[in-house]
C-alpha cells in the first residue's frame, strides 16, 4: 500500500457504521506477506485489521494490533513491513496530508517496539525493502506531504539501515518535491542499485517516472514511463526485480478511481535514457527528457496490457491488479486480481495466461517452490491465506476464517517503555481487541482454537489449467464467518464502530503501495 488523494464530496456528510470496524471500509484479506531470511518458520501477514506472525511456518497465527505502531484508527493506509536477517521485525508507518509516525522496530516478534527517532521521527514512510543479498540492511523512502496551500509537495528522501533496523541513515539528499513516490526497492545482484516509482503532476496532467540510482543513493536518473496513461492509471508500482538481473523490473499500475485501466509493465535494460538527477527542477516539462527508455506492456493481457476497472467503491476500485510475484529463478511471473484471477506468464515472452480464474487476488509471494497468495473470504471455500505447488491450480489454506487465528500475541504488559511511534502501548493491549473482534465475526465459536484443518490439504478455488469449476471446501472444524465490510481493527476502539467523516476539501490517502 497510495498516497493518491482521493477528494471528497461538495458537502459535508458523516456516516455512522454500526460495525466493530475503523474508518477504512476495506473487506477483510492480507494484503502484504514477508518471510524471515533466515527462519523458515518465521513469517508476517499484513492485513487490512491486524499483523498476524507465525513461527511454525504459517501453521498457527497471531494477531497484533495495529495500534502497537501508531497506525492511525481512521487511516486507510497499511504500514510497510519487513523481517531482517535477525528476526527483527520493522514497520514503517505512512501518513496522512503532512501527518507521519516513523520507523517502528521490534526484536520480539512484536511484543515490544521502539520508535526509530532522528530525521525520521514523525515522518510518512512510504516504503521499505529488505535487501535480498543482506538482510541485515534495508531501505526506506519517505514521502511526507508539506501543508503548503495550493500545491502537493513533500519531503522526499531515501533512508538506509545497516544494523538491523537499529538505526537509519539518509542516503541521499532530497529528492524532487513534486514526487509523489509510490515505491521503493533493491536487488539482488548489485547492491548500488536502488529503484523508485512515483508520479509527478496532477490528475489528467501527471506523468509516471522511474527512477535509478546506481551509486547507492547519491545520484539519480529519472525516467519517464511514456506509456502511462494518467488518463486511466494513478500510480506506478514495483513488483518485483529479476534475482539474476538487476536492469530487469517489473512493475504495476494502479487505475484511477472512477475506472481506468491496471495494467503489467516491465523495462529489461533498467528503464535506460532519460535525464540525470539534475534534470530534475522545476522547469515546465518536469525534468522529463523523451526518447531512449525502454519500457513495455503485457500485451497478453485483456485490456491494453492489463485489466479494465470499470466500477469503484468508496475505498476499492473493481479489476485492480493487487498481486505480483515473480518465481525465484526469475522464470515466471504471476499476476492476479480480486475479480479476474490468477495469470501466469514465462517472462522469456511475457505472454500471460489465465491459471485459476476462480481464486480472488489481492496479494501474491513466492518461496522456493511455493506461490503463496491472500484471498478474500468472500464466499464459503476461500480462504485469507493459502499455498500453492503447482503454479496456482490447487491451494491449501494457511488462514482461512476469523477461526483460524489463534490468538493475539501472548506478550508481558512493558508500561514503562519504549512503545513504537505514537502508540501508547506494546503487545499484550491487543488481548481484549483479538476477543473483541474474534467474537464479533466468529459464527461457529472456534475462534482461538487453532483448528487443525487450517494447515491441511484444503484445495478451495481449484480453477486448473482449464479454468473448471469451483472446488468450495470448507473445513470442518471451521465454518464461515459473517463477515460484512469492515476495515482496519485491532486497536482498543475497534469494537466502539467508526464513523467516517467526508468534508469539502478533504483528502483521504489511500495506500495501494507493496503487496
Amino acid at each position: 500500500m497510495h498516497k493518491r488523494l482521493l477528494a471528497a464530496g461538495a458537502a459535508a456528510a458523516v456516516l455512522a457504521v454500526a460495525l466493530p470496524s475503523r474508518a477504512n471500509g476495506r473487506y477483510p484479506g492480507g494484503t502484504q506477506l514477508v518471510f524471515s531470511p533466515k527462519d523458515p518458520n518465521y513469517m508476517v501477514l499484513r492485513t487490512t485489521y491486524a499483523i498476524l506472525p507465525s513461527s511454525d511456518n504459517g501453521i498457527t497465527w497471531r494477531y497484533l494490533c495495529e495500534g502497537v505502531i501508531g497506525l492511525p484508527s481512521d487511516q486507510g493506509e497499511d504500514p510497510s513491513i519487513g523481517i531482517m536477517s535477525n528476526g527483527n521485525l520493522i514497520a514503517g508507518v505512512p501518513g496522512v496530508s503532512n501527518f507521519g509516525r516513523g520507523m517502528n522496530l521490534s526484536s520480539d516478534l512484536g511484543c515490544d517496539w521502539s520508535c526509530q527517532g532522528g530525521n525520521l521521527l514523525n515522518q510518512s514512510v512510504v516504503d521499505l525493502a529488505v535487501r535480498p543479498d543482506d538482510p541485515s540492511k534495508a531501505v526506506a523512502v519517505i514521502g511526507t506531504l508539506l501543508p503548503i496551500d495550493g500545491a502537493e509537495t513533500f519531503t522526499n528522501q531515501v533512508y538506509e539501515t545497516a544494523d538491523n533496523g537499529q538505526t537509519w541513515t539518509a542516503l541521499s539528499d532530497l529528492l524532487d518535491s513534486r514526487l509523489t513516490i509510490d515505491t521503493i526497492d533493491v536487488t539482488s545482484t548489485d547492491p548500488d542499485r536502488i529503484y523508485i516509482t512515483g508520479t509527478i503532476g496532477y490528475s489528467q496532467f501527471a506523468r509516471a517516472v522511474f527512477l535509478v540510482s546506481k551509486d547507492h543513493g547519491k545520484t539519480w536518473t529519472e525516467n519517464p514511463v511514456p506509456q502511462f496513461d494518467p488518463g486511466q492509471e494513478s500510480g506506478l508500482y514495483i513488483g518485483a526485480i529479476d534475482p539474476g538481473n538487476a536492469d530487469r523490473v517489473y512493475m504495476r499500475s494502479a487505475a484511477v478511481k472512477a475506472g481506468g485501466l491496471s495494467r503489467v509493465y516491465y523495462t529489461t535494460n533498467a528503464g535506460a535514457g532519460g535525464g540525470s538527477s539534475a534534470a530534475m527542477d522545476a522547469s515546465d516539462d518536469g525534468g522529463l527528457l523523451p526518447g531512449g527508455v525502454t519500457f513495455a506492456l503485457a500485451e497478453s493481457l485483456p485490456a491494453d496490457g492489463g485489466f479494465d476497472t470499470p466500477e469503484a467503491g468508496m475505498f476499492d476500485i473493481t479489476g485492480e491488479l493487487l498481486g505480483m510475484a515473480l518465481s525465484p529463478d526469475g522464470s515466471k511471473l504471476y499476476v492476479g486480481t480480486l475479480e479476474s484471477g490468477l495469470w501466469i506468464a514465462q517472462t522469456s515472452d511475457m505472454m500471460f495466461e489465465p491459471k485459476n480464474p476462480n481464486l480472488a487476488i489481492q496479494c501474491l509471494a513466492t518461496r522456493g517452490n511455493e506461490l503463496w497468495g491472500c484471498s478474500t473470504v468472500y464466499k464459503p471455500g476461500d480462504f485469507t491465506l493459502g499455498v500453492s505447488t503447482d503454479d496456482g491450480a490447487t491451494w491449501q489454506s494457511r488462514i482461512q476464517y476469523v477461526e483460524s487465528i489463534c490468538s493475539a500475541v501472548d506478550c508481558a504488559p512493558n508500561p514503562g517503555g519504549p512503545l513504537g511511534c505514537g502508540a501508547d502501548g506494546n503487545g499484550s493491549e491487543c488481548k481484549d481487541a483479538f476477543d473483541t473482534w474474534c467474537g464479533s465475526y466468529d459464527t461457529s465459536h472456534a475462534c482461538g482454537t487453532c483448528p487443525a484443518a487450517d494447515a491441511g490439504p484444503v484445495t478451495p478455488n481449484d480453477g486448473g489449467d482449464d479454468g473448471g469449476p469451483t472446488k468450495a471446501v470448507t473445513p470442518a472444524s471451521s465454518s464461515s464467518c459473517s463477515c460484512t465490510t469492515v476495515g482496519r481493527s485491532g486497536d482498543a476502539d475497534f469494537a466502539a464502530g467508526f464513523a467516517l467523516t467526508a468534508l469539502a476539501g478533504f483528502a483521504f490517502v489511500r495506500r495501494r503501495g507493496r503487496r
